[in-house]
């Protein structure tokens, strides 16, 4: 198999190396236009050639967070280089309806969406890679993972720390990138690039490749505790509940302290895929009983799962919701606690943001994702403005 494409020795050869040695994770974080995904889908195919040619059955899943972005991203991409470097593509081996490239009957890549319950939550496979994984979350990742026998691979835009920045080093080969380590650039595309360092936001995390934190995050602020210190905090524990099922099922415990105005939080439950009949069993499942004096305050969207929670003893209620904005407003004038433990939490706290107009000006408006976890303290939180008394500053 011939190929004119020059190999980018530092992306390129830790992929294929991870593949062929079976390394639990092959991690590339790269600003734009570094070349990771190209790089990374050329030893895929190289690497599925080979398992071809050795006659060795293999699926492997490349997965992202909707089909639209596969579509104009990593299919496209897999398209170019099987035509015009690899010069492999067989029409006849591309099932279009399913998204499935036949390298033989027993060699499969498959490309599908996050967002397709039966696909996350399906059969097992051999190999994983989730492109743009910076949109993926834990919860999915973790259904991706436990589903995958061997190496999964994953590329992101450090434009925040997300879980991926929490996989353990002593098992995942780590390659930074930028634009620089790319050779196919145009002298225009470059140009392009350096015309943003003016903007130090942008710059640091698409062309320096740096972690960054975005400027229009919700809330700032909040402090990590132990969950021992939360635990004995003598004060009544409320749950927050926000249904979900492709979003996750979130379920947090909230305390408060009147003398220092300050919430304390806890992550009971972030999981996707729960269907209407198992609440009660998941609830029971990370120790929260039924014993019709702990208040929950839920999503009033669903009454019906209100309603399932009540039938089995436990004091579930769903008032009338605010507007978002109202209990964001609340939630920032009060000082804020979570456990160490509450690695979704601190997912949320990190990455919810506010929406930017056109001209990149931010908007006091949240955008509507990654938030089931900041809807569930929502929920809670204002429930005990008025059941405790709670004044917010100016009021």
């Amino acid at each position: 198999m011939k190929s004119n494409v020059k190999l980018i020795d530092r992306i390129f050869v830790p992929n294929l190396l991870g593949l062929a040695e079976n390394k639990r994770y092959v991690v590339d974080s790269g600003g734009t236009r570094s070349g990771k995904t190209y790089q990374k889908l050329m030893a895929i195919i190289h690497f599925l050639k080979r398992q071809e040619r050795k006659e060795q059955k293999c699926i492997f899943s490349i997965v992202s967070r909707s089909i639209p972005h596969l579509k104009t991203g990593a299919i496209r991409d897999f398209k170019d280089l099987m035509q015009n470097h690899f010069c492999y593509w067989d029409d006849e081996k591309w099932n279009i309806t399913d998204r499935n490239y036949y390298f033989s009957k027993n060699v499969i890549l498959e490309f599908f969406s996050c967002d397709n319950a039966a696909k996350v939550h399906g059969p097992a496979r051999d190999y994983l890679f989730i492109n743009e994984a910076q949109h993926i979350s834990r919860d999915i990742w973790r259904h991706l993972a436990v589903r995958t026998k061997y190496a999964k691979l994953i590329d992101f835009n450090p434009t925040r720390k997300f879980w991926a920045h929490d996989l353990p080093r002593e098992f995942t080969t780590w390659t930074d990138s930028t634009y620089l380590d790319n050779p196919y650039l145009t002298e225009n595309q470059v140009q392009e690039i350096e015309a943003n360092k003016e903007n130090k936001t942008w710059w640091d995390v698409y062309g320096k490749g740096i972690v960054g934190k975005p400027e229009n995050v919700v809330y700032t602020g909040w402090e990590k505790i132990t969950l021992q210190r939360y635990l004995d905090l003598d004060k009544e524990e409320f749950i927050g509940d926000d249904f979900g099922y492709t979003h996750p099922m979130a379920l947090a415990g909230c305390k408060y302290d009147d003398f220092e105005r300050a919430f304390y939080l806890n992550e009971y439950l972030y999981k996707s895929f729960i269907k209407a009949g198992d609440y009660v069993k998941e609830y029971k499942a990370v120790g929260l009983e039924p014993d019709g004096e702990t208040i929950i305050v839920c999503d009033n969207a669903r009454p019906e799962l209100v309603n399932d929670l009540a039938a089995a003893g436990y004091y579930a209620i769903a008032p009338k919701k605010p507007p978002v904005i109202s209990r964001i407003e609340f939630l920032r004038s009060c000082k804020v606690y979570y456990t160490e433990t509450s690695t979704n939490i601190d997912y949320e706290f990190n990455n919810y943001l506010n929406k930017k107009d056109k001209d990149e000006n931010i908007l006091d408006e949240p955008e509507k994702k990654d938030d089931d976890l900041m809807d569930a303290i929502g929920y809670v939180t204002w429930f005990l403005k008025s059941h405790l008394g709670i004044k917010m500053i100016n009021e």
